[in-house]
């Protein structure tokens, strides 16, 4: 059997962590079994779904480089479709109008509960009313009674109900549009999808969907329903936990390919691997490695995972990498004259971050000095002492003639220390302070090589007309 999966997400939000993941269980099963992989929009919901969504999903996935093999489906060009399925199980006595109103509904299923029954049962699931143009009416699936209704589950095992549990579920709307459990089954026939790989909370969902697969003959897909994404509570993933959204992640400047093998790991494991590649996700990737139990978001395995595969980019890679991240993240447009410092100081900090947007943080002083606020922040470090200290040290830096290297930055200022009976720290973390804006960065002397010896005394200067 040729594999086809699909991820299907409705255009009512931003594609979060859980949907991510989904679209890319789906992803590397295809492509581990060499087959296609396909993309289905599920906007049948006028009111809640809209194009910009829809665009940010579409650039989400483009972004993990989830690519699909065959244009994008829109399920409301479907609609005609639908209405044939529907027809047809009308015809066949499989589904039938309901007119009775919501508040006739939930009376009956107030009573269903109240006698014991577990789902609802129409009072028209046995009529046979032509509909008029003047009524009003839903059309239910009729759930078949007194049977056990079961699938196979490729992560789960063999999952059954009872019919009496399911309820004659709705399939169109008062308007004739299509829910989503008719929309779902009809596209994923028609688009030959041969595996279903969706979240556990779907699973309610299945078992109706697989009642319309056998009422109009089809053969079922296979399925396999993924556990859901847990906070550190154990509660499920959801935006009071803070970041959720892929859009959120992006901005912090998290990589692509190290978001891919994070969410691979949430749920799937492959002899206990925590850091790959895409090619090594793909040629390990089974639905037997998917577990039962739910996966419990961690970001600081996320950032570790994220810092290693930036120590894996030689230093072209992560420049580039690092222009485009400020440039659609921080909105920087990089002048010429600090591109060849940027880039000597994106490598210098490379070992030091773990993401994008640390090395943003870290290298931000390359285009303002800090403000004010550091004597407030750092005034022990910043004391009036340390303060003369350091004016006496440009002064010596200002007639001081020398290789502006590392080595030789080094040696200076060890040779001001021992002259001034000074230890190092007692200039380098001043200095540090005074050009970056934090008591923690790469070494101070490799940073005072990249600005250049006259713009470390303009920065300093500066630093101390600002205090007064």
């Amino acid at each position: 059997m040729s594999v086809r999966t699909r991820f299907a997400p409705s255009p009512t939000g931003e594609l979060h962590l859980g949907g991510a993941r989904t679209a890319l269980f789906n992803w590397l099963f295809a492509k581990s079994q060499k087959g296609e992989f396909l993309l289905r929009i599920e906007d049948t919901d006028g009111k809640r779904s809209n194009d910009q969504t829809t665009k940010n999903i579409i650039r989400d996935l483009k972004w993990l480089k989830l690519n699909w093999d065959e244009d994008i489906v829109y399920q409301k060009e479907n609609i005609d479709q639908h209405q044939e399925v529907i027809n047809n199980l009308l015809r066949s006595g499989n589904a039938y109008h309901c007119y009775c109103t919501e508040e006739e509904i939930n009376e009956l299923k107030y009573a269903s509960q109240a006698n014991g029954l577990k789902a609802l049962r129409s009072p028209w699931r046995n009529e046979d009313k032509p509909k008029t143009d003047s009524e009003s009416s839903v059309i239910r699936f009729k759930t078949p009674e007194n049977i056990i209704l079961s699938f196979n589950d490729k992560v789960r095992g063999l999952l059954s109900w009872k019919s009496d549990e399911i309820e004659d579920f709705v399939i169109a709307r008062t308007d004739g549009t299509p829910t989503y459990n008719l929309a779902v089954v009809t596209d994923d026939k028609n688009m030959k999808i041969s595996h279903v790989i969706r979240g556990e909370d779907h699973i309610t969902n299945t078992i109706k969907q697989t009642l319309i697969y056998r009422a109009m003959n089809w053969r079922l897909p296979i399925f396999a329903h993924i556990p859901l994404i847990q906070n550190q509570s154990g509660q499920k993933l959801s935006k009071r936990d803070g970041k959720n959204n892929l859009v959120d992640f992006k901005q912090e400047g998290i990589l692509p390919i190290a978001m891919l093998n994070y969410l691979a790991r949430l749920g799937w494991s492959y002899n206990n691997e925590e850091f790959f590649s895409e090619k090594q996700a793909i040629s390990w990737f089974s639905i037997k490695g998917i577990g039962k139990s739910p996966s419990k978001y961690d970001e600081k395995k996320l950032l570790n995972i994220c810092g290693k595969h930036l120590k894996t980019l030689n230093s072209k890679e992560l420049f580039q990498k690092f222009l485009c991240y400020l440039n659609d993240y921080k909105t920087l447009n990089i002048d010429k004259k600090y591109i060849k410092k940027l880039k000597l100081l994106t490598f210098l900090l490379r070992d030091r971050c773990n993401t994008l947007g640390d090395m943003y943080e870290s290298s931000k002083f390359l285009f303002s000095s800090p403000d004010y606020s550091i004597f407030e922040k750092y005034n022990e470090v910043l004391s009036n002492e340390t303060i003369m200290i350091i004016k006496s040290f440009i002064d010596a830096l200002n007639t001081e003639k020398m290789l502006w290297k590392s080595e030789t930055i080094d040696k200076f200022i060890k040779d001001f220390c021992e002259l001034n009976n000074l230890s190092f720290r007692q200039i380098g973390i001043p200095l540090r302070v005074l050009i970056t804006g934090s008591t923690h960065s790469a070494s101070i002397t490799d940073i005072l090589q990249i600005i250049g010896k006259e713009d470390t005394i303009c920065r300093l200067k500066t630093m101390f007309e600002k205090q007064k």
